[in-house]
C-alpha cells in the first residue's frame, strides 16, 4: 500500500458528536500535561466522539474504520472565535492502518471497535476494548438532515515534548431531530472512567450527522 500522507480525506462518515460536563472534572486537569502549558477551559468541558466509516472509498488513503475518541476543550488554541481547541486525551480505534498514522502525529491511538446502529428511533453508539464494551451513548434522532455546517476543528496532541495543532477542515450534515439519553462509561476500572458525564447528565453541546465529511489533518502547526 502507498505511504499515508497529510492531508487525507474521509467522506459521509457517520457520526454521534458530544459535548458534556464530566463527573470529575479535577481529572481533567490531572490529565493535561503540565509541562505543555495546556489549560482547561472553566467548564472543564469534555467531548465525546463516535464515527463510522463504513467503505473504503470513502477515504483517499485510509480505508475503512471506526473511531471513538475522546478529548478536552482548552485555551489559547482556539479553532476560530467559537470552536475551541481540543486535546486528544483517549483514541480507540479500528484500523491498524490508520492507528499507525495517528501515533505518527503524536495522537493517544489504540485498538478498539466502534458501532452505530439503530434500535428504532434511538441510535446506539458502542465503543468495544478488547473485547469488552467500554463506551454506550444513545440519543432518539432521525436520518433526516436539518443544516449543514462547514468550519475547523483544532485538536491537540504532544510529539517529541511539543504541542501539535492539527486542524481539520469539516462539514457536517447534522439530523434535525436529536435528542440526547445516555453516555454510559461501562468500566469503572478504565483509566477513561473519571472523564464519565456527571449524573443528572449535563450536555454542552451534542447532534447526529448522517453525513460528516472532513480532512484529517488539513494540516499540522507547532503549538
Amino acid at each position: 500500500m502507498p505511504e499515508l500522507l497529510p492531508p487525507q480525506l474521509v467522506v459521509n462518515c457517520r457520526m454521534m458528536f458530544l459535548s458534556y460536563l464530566p463527573a470529575e472534572p479535577e481529572a481533567i486537569d490531572r490529565a493535561l500535561p503540565a509541562d505543555l502549558g495546556l489549560t482547561p477551559v472553566e467548564s472543564r468541558a469534555a467531548v465525546l466522539v463516535h464515527y463510522v466509516v463504513d467503505r473504503d472509498d470513502q477515504t483517499s488513503g485510509f480505508g475503512a474504520y471506526s473511531l471513538s475518541y475522546i478529548c478536552f476543550d482548552v485555551v489559547g488554541h482556539d479553532a476560530d472565535a467559537e470552536t475551541p481547541g481540543r486535546w486528544f486525551s483517549h483514541y480507540f480505534i479500528s484500523s491498524p492502518r490508520v492507528r499507525d498514522y495517528a501515533i505518527e502525529r503524536g495522537i493517544p491511538a489504540t485498538d478498539g471497535v466502534t458501532r452505530l446502529e439503530f434500535e428504532g428511533d434511538t441510535l446506539v453508539a458502542t465503543a468495544t476494548v478488547d473485547g469488552r464494551p467500554l463506551i454506550r451513548s444513545r440519543a432518539r434522532t432521525g436520518g433526516e438532515v436539518g443544516e449543514i455546517t462547514g468550519g475547523q476543528l483544532m485538536v491537540l496532541s504532544a510529539l517529541d515534548g511539543r504541542v501539535m495543532r492539527n486542524r481539520h477542515a469539516v462539514i457536517m450534515e447534522r439530523a434535525r431531530d436529536f435528542e440526547m439519553q445516555s453516555i454510559e462509561f461501562l468500566d469503572p476500572d478504565h483509566p477513561i472512567h473519571p472523564f464519565r458525564p456527571r449524573e443528572p447528565l449535563e450536555l454542552v453541546f451534542g447532534f447526529h450527522a448522517p453525513r460528516a465529511s472532513f480532512c484529517y489533518p488539513g494540516g499540522i502547526e507547532a503549538g
